[in-house]
């Protein structure tokens, strides 16, 4: 019994509960700059498809 009331196996519990948060945060943050990373690579994407590009407008240009 530790001097604060928790038990040896309370103590490895929290411990191993407390490591697991650790863990748990990491996976989230990677989770989340993957998930800005994709973000930005879909509204590229859609910019891309609505903008015409220097080739087409200099074709309608010339083409009028």
């Amino acid at each position: 019994m530790w001097r604060d009331g928790v038990t040896s196996g309370e103590r490895e519990r929290i411990k191993a509960m407390e490591r697991e948060i650790k863990e748990l945060r990491r996976a989230n943050d990677i989770l989340k700059t993957a998930n800005a990373f994709f973000a930005q690579a879909a509204l590229d994407h859609e910019l891309k498809k609505e903008t015409p590009t220097l080739i087409s407008i200099g074709t309608c240009v010339g083409s009028s």
